[in-house]
């Protein structure tokens, strides 16, 4: 790399035609290949999807070290039909990408007492429970709202201490190891993601929770829980609501998130025969619906 820095090329591209577009990237010599979102198409997996699902339009970019000729990469992606109409080459500087990167993260508190603290921040002094969680490839940083609205259920409202509690599409692991830290006698995560399944072991090493069990819905289909939660999408939040009565002990508690406000009255009355649900809780777009199994 002749310079501090790095040549970023963005380019939208079909579902079906990012897997080729990530291969012509390495064939280049990209150092990273990134996918986001080129729309707000909301999407989910299911648990006979043999690959996570992609969004219907993909952002695919690739960084480059500054010495690759642009013009050579932007023919060859030409050559192999890709459209470059939304094409972009962005600089990002070495010391301002990572600063900014990690700026966007900083220690969070939920209910006054459960800190996640990225791991180049000290805990603050005051912070009586603390999670080690930087973010990656796995949902849940604490940053989004639903997965906010979860933390401060499992802290003040869920009494999950003594009781056992499953994270069910457990993403990082941050519910699952909030619970273990919040003293529950059993926490069990589980994810269709076989990389949300080991970002979650990982996370509970790094803050010693080693007795959490970790590992797919199937393996789980005759336990019993006391406290269930599920920060997920729509869509599997009503398909796993017979799944959610059959795991809960009666008396449970059922916390699900991951809804949107317009759609808690389709929740709400999918689950009214097995569950005695509570009033929603909203933050911006999104809900927290919480009840007991009857």
């Amino acid at each position: 790399m002749t310079a501090s820095g790095w040549y970023q090329l963005s380019i939208n591209a079909r579902d079906i035609n990012v897997a080729a577009l990530e291969a012509l990237f390495e064939n280049l010599g990209a150092l990273t290949v990134t996918l986001n979102a080129a729309d707000d198409t909301l999407i989910f997996d299911t648990e006979d999807s043999a690959d996570p699902s992609l969004w219907p339009r993909c952002c695919v970019e690739a960084l480059f070290d500054s010495d690759v000729p642009r013009e050579e990469i932007v023919q060859q992606v030409a050559a192999a039909g890709f459209d470059l109409t939304n094409a972009r080459f962005e600089w990002i500087a070495d010391q301002t990408w990572e600063q900014t990167w990690r700026a966007q993260f900083v220690p969070l508190c939920f209910a006054e007492r459960l800190w996640i603290v990225p791991s180049w921040h000290e805990s603050p002094p005051e912070a009586e429970l603390v999670i080690t969680l930087d973010p990656g490839m796995a949902f849940g940083t604490g940053t989004h709202p639903t997965t906010a609205l979860c933390l401060e259920w499992l802290v003040d409202r869920a009494a999950i201490r003594g009781r056992r509690v499953l994270d069910y599409g457990c993403g990082s692991g941050i519910l699952a190891i909030a619970a273990h830290k919040l003293g529950a006698a059993h926490v069990t995560a589980i994810d269709i993601d076989a990389d949300a399944c080991r970002v979650t072991r990982e996370n509970a090493a790094i803050n010693h929770c080693a007795s959490l069990v970790i590992g797919e819905p199937h393996e789980f289909s005759s336990e019993s829980f006391d406290v269930v939660v599920a920060n997920l999408l729509l869509k599997p939040v009503l398909a796993l609501q017979s799944r959610f009565a059959a795991l809960l002990a009666p008396g449970g508690r059922l916390g699900l998130s991951g809804i949107l406000n317009e759609q808690v009255t389709n929740v709400l009355e999918a689950y009214a025969d097995a569950f005695k649900m509570d009033a929603p809780e909203r933050r911006g777009e999104w809900a927290l619906v919480t009840g007991h199994r009857r």
